[in-house]
């Protein structure tokens, strides 16, 4: 018996290593597996619907996708202590919330951040519960952001 559950066990985790390698290339938009736009690579891919990213990561998603929207789901107090540039504020923690949201324009490509990656998490959850497809977490936030450099605006 410990042989059929080691041989399954590694079935499992060899199939589950190939879907990811799979969803990370076309999630990406190219199929052989391969880092895609802005050096996103399978390490930085969570599902087919939203990708979680590092902090470097999304500086190149910043550098390199034109209309991308950066989303601050701090309170407005954390957004005014300090914010990405060009970065927009909704409280994730505001009881309009998901209305805001929903109020965003669903075809375009969202960064979203928090303070440390928690309620940003959340917050892209809800976002392709509404029908949001290219949504961006930033693992993290903007502590390790400030943490690895990255500068912030007032």
């Amino acid at each position: 018996m410990d042989r059929y559950f080691t041989q399954k066990t590694f079935m499992g985790v060899a199939l589950t290593a190939l879907v990811i390698a799979v969803f990370a290339g076309c999630a990406a938009g190219d199929t052989s597996g391969a880092s895609g736009p802005a050096g996103i690579t399978g390490k930085d891919i969570q599902t087919n619907i939203f990708q979680d990213v590092s902090d470097s990561v999304a500086k190149a998603l910043m550098a390199d996708l034109s209309g991308l929207v950066i989303l601050d789901v701090r309170t407005p107090e954390e957004y005014a202590a300090g914010h990405l540039e060009n970065a927009i504020n909704i409280d994730y923690r505001a009881s309009t919330f998901k209305d805001e949201l929903g109020k965003l324009d669903k075809s375009k490509s969202y960064l979203v951040y928090c303070g440390s990656g928690k309620r940003s998490l959340e917050s892209v959850k809800i976002m392709t519960e509404l029908g949001f497809s290219h949504v961006y977490n930033m693992l993290g936030g903007i502590t390790q952001w400030q943490a690895d450099g990255g500068t912030v605006v007032k």
